[in-house]
């Protein structure tokens, strides 16, 4: 996919430079005897192009021993789910809760049989490589935050794993290494009272992917009823 898409912006290159000045073209024909490693590492510096994709080598998880989970993403506006984001997020970012986006994935994450909602939150409180992700526990008629951490600006997925830690079900969010120009799964565990990353890479890219949100098509934090164009 990355090799196919350079090439054809490599022969794009070619028609037009090659209309401009006819020195330039053998420039554009060395551009697409680049290598698959050359390829991919300019494919990487493209990490800020919403049309970046990039795939991965690491092996799929064995789906045999998964258990089967039904993630219900939800679009539904819930005010004390949308006050418990805004805390979260900070005050101090308040006057960009309308540049920020939301999405929600439910589970059952200790078998309870009440579901725990995760949220990927994407907007300018994000990092350079990633944005924040929080898992709320629905407490009485609010939520309480049992877990912060992040998944990848660009090409975000967040996963459950069949394991568990102290009852509670494995996650996994998908970030980006900016020093190894790749992207990695990420352990988190819950350690007895919250979610925290183990920083341990998983070895395979997990079945249960519940989330890959679409950045720009979220629910606006500020004007939760309206859904961000």
């Amino acid at each position: 996919m990355v090799k196919n898409y350079q090439t054809g912006a490599s022969l794009m290159k070619v028609r037009i430079l090659s209309q401009a000045q006819r020195s330039l073209f053998i420039l554009g024909l060395s551009l697409m005897t680049l290598g698959a490693n050359e390829l991919s590492a300019l494919a990487s510096a493209r990490s800020g192009d919403s049309e970046f994709t990039i795939k991965s080598n690491i092996p799929r998880e064995n789906t045999d021993l998964i258990i089967t989970l039904k993630a219900k993403n939800n679009r539904k506006t819930n005010s004390a789910l949308i006050s418990a984001i805004k805390n979260s997020v900070g005050n101090h970012v308040r006057d960009f809760f309308h540049e920020i986006e939301y999405f929600t994935a439910e589970v059952d994450l200790n078998n309870d049989k009440i579901k725990e909602v995760i949220v990927y939150t994407g907007g300018p409180h994000c990092g350079a490589w990633e944005c924040p992700v929080y898992i709320f526990k629905k407490s009485g008629s609010g939520y309480r935050l049992i877990g912060k951490t992040g998944a990848a600006s660009n090409e975000a997925q967040i996963a459950v794993l069949k394991n568990r830690s102290n009852g509670w079900l494995n996650l996994a969010t998908l970030l980006y290494h900016s020093g190894e120009m790749k992207f990695i799964w990420k352990l988190h565990k819950f350690d007895g009272s919250q979610y925290y990353n183990t920083f341990e890479n998983l070895t395979s890219t997990p079945s249960q992917i519940i989330m890959r949100p679409n950045r720009g098509s979220g629910i606006n934090l500020a004007k939760p009823n309206i859904k961000k164009n």
